[in-house]
């Protein structure tokens, strides 16, 4: 009587301890592997975002640049190199903390933009950093470089004109 008290038990469906088990098992592992992958997509994005606001920033320094050549004020361009990449945008980003004089990472947080007045540069503070590799830095450093020429190819001891602006990556 037992045995079929038990066999009716297992026909009716029911699952036992160790079926459970291998579920909970098979479940976080595809779970950590989701974790895991998300984290990877997070820094993707996280990545393709600063370098869709890089562009823009370097088509506004571009039009700004044209936009003085085209009034005659080459010599305004130069002043350029001092200025806050920001400040071209239409509409800053909404992780744009502001301009800073030598500020400490602690002050501005992860995934924010800030301008370091001292040293003229615009900083990304990465957001997904500790899932990048060990070598790589924990902010991107961007600055608008004069770019130059020499005036005359011919003598190229002369002292180099101005041939345009850029907005660059440096080592942080």
């Amino acid at each position: 009587m037992r045995q079929t008290a038990a066999a009716a038990r297992r026909r009716a469906g029911g699952s036992s301890l160790l079926e459970i088990a291998v579920v909970a098992i098979v479940v976080a592992v595809l779970a950590g592997t989701l974790l895991q992958r998300l984290n990877a997509y997070r820094s993707q994005a996280e990545l393709a975002d600063v370098q869709r606001t890089v562009g823009v920033m370097r088509a506004a320094l571009l039009l700004r640049q044209s936009q003085l050549q085209v009034r005659g004020r080459e010599d305004a361009v130069a002043a350029l190199a001092d200025a806050n990449p920001m400040d071209w945008l239409a509409q800053k980003p909404s992780t744009y903390a502001g301009e800073y004089f030598a500020p400490g990472p602690e002050l501005v947080g992860p995934g924010h933009w800030y301008f370091d007045r001292k040293i003229k540069v615009l900083v990304y503070l990465l957001n997904y950093g500790k899932s990048f590799p060990p070598g790589m830095s924990k902010s991107l450093k961007y600055k608008v470089k004069l770019l130059g020429l020499p005036q005359h190819f011919a003598k190229p001891t002369s002292a180099p004109g101005l041939s345009g602006i850029a907005l660059i990556q440096v080592d942080g």
